[in-house]
């Protein structure tokens, strides 16, 4: 919260104002300034630093001087005591004295040297943006300096109110629960701007009184509701909407009478104080319950990691759900122990696929749901696992045994090649409510602790060798269900024997069709561009051929051409030339 060092010259600016002011000799106030008895500035030490000038609900401004130099401490005193008469109210009006212990320990800390500063200090309040120092940097008078320290003081705890739905808002309950509903105070005013001892209310009050002020220039309609005249200035208070306001009758607007009339309607400090720090237990109440919950619930997730789904509305959430979902197809209701198994094989795939991908784990009564289990293929295949992407539209089927390992090899290594078949929600069969036996919805944590203790400890003693011989040697005979279940078993594995067989076929076909189709494009590619070559060769030859004689006779034409005219020859040609020639 201190200045930077680098900002000093500021401070070093001001002091020949002080020097100029000690030279003219006025004097009437003393340092320390609690040696005078009407002073209006408090002596900041140790003491009221850490609960006053920072982490207050005011604005402190802050003569820092040495009581050493005299002339110049003297001077600013004087000065300083007319500030803390006229700023009385609202801002804090302090003075540290570096000569002292602790005024010494914040002068080397700050690596003030130049002396005497005045800083401000903003309140801590409504979250400040800024909870650096201020330093002045203007003209060292009174007026000056009031003027300064009226602008550090915030305006954002007075609601300035212009229309009816301003006022009602203004003065109805809180929007929040955990604020308190405090009576209202309103100002009816002919200025245009909020006066530096209206915002020193708000702070003053905060908490306890909600401020509101009214300006005739934007407002006279307010006025007229209240029946207030816009030439004077009037302060009502109202405990609530309904409540007749009371008026303040006090002869001047001065500070001290008008804290004193409103004191009287203001919550007391120590009930704001009581009901926060209710508030405050009950809200770490709620959130340790909230904490115990979640924890509860964590543990929970952690034991059924794969949800249930037996509602339409959970299944329209599954279709919802950006991200991969897998969902498992089980029958519960055909043997409720081996459901139980199949639960713990997605709660260990569960906690492998997490470390790398994040993939939403629910299950649903594949009896129940006939017309979805055979759209996704699961019908007559249950177990079974189907990996589903609503949001970019595509399911896989996974192949293979209901085992941890296969689900994660599945996930793993399918789910990146990109889609499989097209997923349309709103093509899908209807979901039917089914009603959901809890016992089968998820695992049992007393059952589950049970099955991890060492195995002396479980409650199922191991038989004696003996008996287990026994019973080997004379095997009970299956009963007439046994004997179906393992035929309709041996009947699913066969089929699914069988089209994994199919498929793989399917497969070899298919990657042996585009393997001839790809060398047979190729064989075609490469005879176009050697039919191709052979006609531009070809082609090159004729061209070459049929240009040689042309260029053979414009040679010769050329070298005739080139040839120069001699007169002299030409007249002895036409001397030996035949009579009948010339």
């Amino acid at each position: 919260f201190f200045f930077a060092p680098h900002k000093m010259h500021f401070f070093g600016a001001l002091l020949p104002l002080l020097l100029l002011l000690a030279v003219a000799g006025v004097h009437g106030a003393t340092v320390p300034f609690h040696k005078n008895a009407s002073t209006s500035v408090i002596t900041v030490d140790q003491s009221n630093w850490d609960n006053g000038v920072v982490g207050d609900q005011y604005v402190w401004i802050l003569l820092i001087y040495d009581a050493k130099d005299r002339r110049t401490s003297e001077a600013a005193a004087d000065v300083w005591e007319g500030v803390g008469t006229q700023a009385k109210g609202f801002v804090k009006v302090g003075g540290l004295d570096v000569s002292q212990p602790f005024g010494a320990k914040f002068a080397e800390h700050t690596q003030m040297q130049q002396f005497p500063t005045i800083l401000a200090f903003p309140p801590v309040v409504g979250r400040p943006t800024n909870l650096g120092a201020v330093p002045y940097q203007g003209q060292l008078n009174v007026k000056s300096i009031v003027a300064w320290a009226a602008k550090q003081v915030p305006a954002t705890h007075v609601h300035i109110l212009k229309t009816e739905k301003n006022l009602e808002k203004f003065l109805g309950a809180p929007q929040k629960a955990e604020e308190l509903d405090t009576p209202k105070a309103i100002l009816f005013t002919n200025k245009d701007k909020t006066s530096p001892m209206y915002k020193g209310l708000s702070m003053h009050f905060i908490g306890r009184l909600k401020l509101g002020e009214v300006r005739a220039s934007e407002a006279q309609d307010l006025f007229d509701r209240y029946g207030i005249e816009a030439s004077s200035s009037t302060l009502l208070v109202l405990k609530d909407k309904e409540a007749e306001p009371v008026k303040y009758e006090g002869e001047s607007m001065g500070w001290t009478p008008v804290v004193e009339f409103l004191e009287a309607h203001a919550l007391s400090e120590e009930y704001v104080q009581e009901y926060y720090e209710k508030k405050h237990e009950e809200q770490e109440k709620a959130a340790a319950e909230k904490k115990k919950r979640e924890e509860e619930e964590e543990a929970l997730r952690n034991l059924n990691p794969t949800e249930r789904i037996h509602t339409a509305e959970g299944w329209a959430d599954a279709l919802d759900r950006a991200g991969i979902t897998l969902v498992a197809w089980l029958d519960p209701q055909a043997d409720a122990v081996q459901h139980k198994a199949y639960l713990r094989v997605l709660k260990a795939a569960h906690r492998r696929i997490h470390k790398t991908t994040k993939v939403r784990f629910v299950w649903v009564d594949g009896a129940q749901q006939p017309a979805l289990a055979d759209h996704f293929g699961a019908a007559g295949n249950m177990p079974a696992v189907v990996f589903v992407n609503p949001k970019k539209g595509w399911w896989k089927f996974m192949i293979g045994a209901f085992a941890e390992d296969r689900i994660w090899r599945f996930a793993r290594e399918q789910l990146l090649k990109g889609a499989g078949k097209p997923l349309n929600p709103e093509g899908l069969p209807a979901f039917v409510e089914e009603a959901n036996e809890g016992g089968l919805s998820q695992l049992d944590p007393d059952e589950e602790a049970e099955l991890l203790k060492p195995k002396e400890e479980q409650t199922k003693a191991k038989p004696p060798k003996e008996e287990k011989k026994k019973k080997k040697s004379a095997p009970k005979p299956p009963s007439e269900a046994e004997v179906k279940k393992a035929e309709e078993v041996a009947a699913r594995n066969k089929a699914r024997e069988e089209e994994k067989a199919a498929a793989r076929k399917a497969n070899e076909e298919r990657r042996a069709k585009e393997k001839a189709e790809r060398e047979a494009k190729i064989a075609a590619e490469k005879a176009a561009r050697a039919k191709k070559a052979s006609k531009a060769k070809k082609k090159a030859t004729t061209e070459a051929a049929a240009a040689k004689p042309k260029a053979k006779a414009k040679a010769t034409d050329g070298e005739a051409k080139a040839k120069p005219s001699n007169p002299y020859f030409e007249a002895m040609k036409k001397k030996r030339a035949p009579k009948d020639e010339l």
